[in-house]
């Protein structure tokens, strides 16, 4: 029998995929995953994304680009002042 709501299980499964939840609570996850089918499909969907994002490879911004956004950052500042 699991007593955890749907809202308590999503905050389970983020602590989940951040390697931050405990042991016990990741049996009180894994128990309510077992007799929801929302959740589960939910978590595997997390799975899926989690997945997909770590084979992304990483991108560098264009050249120039810090600069451009700190010389925009600057002239709405000088702007907020006048």
């Amino acid at each position: 029998m699991c007593d955890m709501s749907c809202e308590q299980c999503v905050l389970y499964m983020m602590d989940a995929l951040d390697g931050i939840l405990t042991a016990p609570d990741y049996q009180q996850l894994i128990t309510h995953l077992e007799t929801c089918s929302r959740c589960c499909a939910e978590w595997y969907a997390l799975h899926a994304i989690e997945e997909l994002l770590a084979n992304m490879p990483l991108l560098s911004p264009a050249p120039g680009f810090v600069g451009q956004v700190i010389s925009r950052l600057d002239c709405l500042e000088a702007r907020q002042h006048s």
